[in-house]
């Protein structure tokens, strides 16, 4: 008796060594989907993803000019959102040529940035655990574009890893924003993106 209480496994003893709480970072992390420190171009180094995010956070996609570039990111600095050693780094040319793709690839959709969301969904389906026990991913969309009956989304990264480096690295990521996209506005038809800033590469998924 003493040796088969010993011996008992609780059946669904994974449950027991997943997390109730997850963001999508850590699952893409988990499913071996990080990149190593990421690699700049000689000539980004001294670019840092933070302030890039700021500039596409609230960057208008109505810009039409280089002139307008160059004075939305004067604006930036005058707002403390970026200092100007960082406006100096980013190119008003790049800058430009990438908003102009970014309109192209949200049309005239409802645009959402920095889109937060929770999820409560299997952990199997979350891609965690091979258990079915509820758990929480939470998130935050760099882009989202709303249309009637469909959805783009689009991420930024700032790295020199190639297309399909990237591609691999965050593909599960992109398909948790998807699915979080799909439960919260009921639309099927989502189109999913990976923007390299200062490439200004778009990688479709």
């Amino acid at each position: 008796m003493l040796r088969a209480a010993l011996a008992y496994r609780y059946p669904h003893e994974k449950a027991t060594e997943t997390g109730i709480k997850f963001t999508v970072t850590a699952i893409n992390a988990m499913k071996d989907g990080r990149l190593p420190a990421t690699k700049f171009f000689p000539e980004e180094e001294v670019v840092k993803g933070t302030a890039y995010h700021a500039v596409m956070e609230n960057v208008p996609f109505t810009l039409q000019s280089e002139a307008e570039t160059s004075a939305f990111l004067q604006k930036l600095v005058e707002d403390g959102l970026i200092t100007s050693e960082e406006a100096a780094d980013i190119s008003v040319k790049r800058l430009f040529a990438g908003v102009k793709k970014i309109a192209e690839l949200v049309g005239d959709k409802t645009v959402y940035r920095e889109k937060s969301f929770l999820l409560h969904l299997p952990a199997r389906e979350a891609g965690v655990a091979d258990v079915d026990d509820e758990v929480e991913v939470q998130g935050k969309l760099d882009l989202l574009a709303m249309g009637e009956e469909d959805a783009v989304i689009v991420d930024y990264k700032l790295s020199a890893h190639t297309r399909e480096e990237l591609a691999v690295a965050y593909r599960a990521q992109l398909d948790l924003y998807a699915l979080a996209v799909q439960k919260s506005f009921g639309v099927r038809r989502i189109r999913k993106y990976i923007f390299v800033l200062g490439r200004n590469e778009v990688i479709e998924l």
